[in-house]
Parts: structure tokens; C-alpha cells; sequence
């Protein structure tokens, strides 16, 4: 898996990146 670092700036540009920040 990418690193929490990586899965918050995805997050950061695209809201739909956020639901895969609460399955890490």
C-alpha cells in the first residue's frame, strides 16, 4: 500500500481519495 503521507495528499485534490483514507 502507498504511505499515509501519499493517501492524505490524494486526498488533498480529490475528495473521493478520502473514503480509501478510511479503509487505511
Amino acid at each position: 500500500r502507498f504511505n499515509n503521507t501519499n493517501v492524505v495528499a490524494l486526498a488533498s485534490w480529490n475528495p473521493r481519495r478520502r473514503l480509501l483514507v478510511v479503509n487505511l
